[in-house]
């Protein structure tokens, strides 16, 4: 199951990631909506809707966002994902999300990510997260990630993802992607990510964007329920309206 869920996992992230855009980049209290496309391990491919709204404010924002997504293997669902951001320094916030995953049959599950995000007057931005996630298939996983963001030129943000997770059901599986995020207009924004997954699973891989969220579509991460060492190649793409 694990395996199967690993490029859901990417789209999830997807959405999440994009979501602090939201936060960061437009009005203090936004909508947002989009399209997201991921491709994994084992020719699985998943297709997410995603809309959501988020509040900032100086020391604190909150967002929330639905998905629904249609995966090649683990089938339709629907998945539901709320954040919540507090500062605790000049540069550095602690965020607390958790994400609901129901499947249009029996599927149900659920992640918590946790952790410090740092930001730069820059732009630049780094967040580092703990994450658990479990499911009603007995699935279940902790892991650790990381990712960064940082402004190339005008409209063009630079992303970085990794993260390590283990647990009982096989060996330990491992991501990394790099990607890019343009603003085409200032209400919309394309983006994209390429790299690598050991094991067909990556229990935190964050679409790019250093999202508030973290991964909204998709299940189980971490690693296969296999002692195949397979590494696979993945694929995203997405596109994102902000109002206002």
């Amino acid at each position: 199951m694990r395996v199967r869920l690993s490029s859901l996992h990417a789209l999830v992230a997807a959405s999440a990631a994009l979501i602090v855009a939201a936060s960061v980049h437009a009005a203090p209290v936004s909508a947002f909506g989009g399209f997201d496309h991921s491709s994994g391990a084992f020719g699985q491919r998943t297709d997410g809707w995603i809309a959501g709204a988020s509040l900032s404010a100086a020391a604190a924002d909150v967002a929330v966002a639905g998905v629904r997504y249609d995966d090649t293997l683990i089938g339709r669902g629907t998945s539901l994902t709320g954040v919540a951001g507090v500062a605790v320094a000049p540069t550095a916030q602690l965020r607390v999300a958790a994400t609901r995953f129901i499947g249009d049959d029996a599927f149900r599950g659920w992640r918590t990510r946790v952790g410090p995000r740092f930001s730069l007057p820059t732009g630049q931005s780094l967040w580092l997260t703990w994450v658990h996630y479990q499911d009603n298939t007995s699935v279940h996983s902790n892991g650790a990630g990381a990712e960064a963001t940082t402004p190339l030129v005008a409209g063009l943000t630079g992303r970085a993802n990794a993260s390590y997770a283990t647990a009982p059901q096989g060996p330990a599986a491992i991501q990394g992607a790099v990607g890019l995020g343009w603003r085409v207009i200032p209400h919309a924004e394309l983006s994209g990510e390429v790299g690598l997954s050991r094991n067909g699973a990556s229990v935190t891989q964050p679409f790019p964007g250093g999202g508030i969220l973290g991964p909204l579509i998709g299940g189980g991460g971490g690693s296969s329920t296999t002692t195949e060492n397979k590494v696979a190649t993945t694929v995203l793409l997405g596109v994102r309206v902000f109002v206002p």
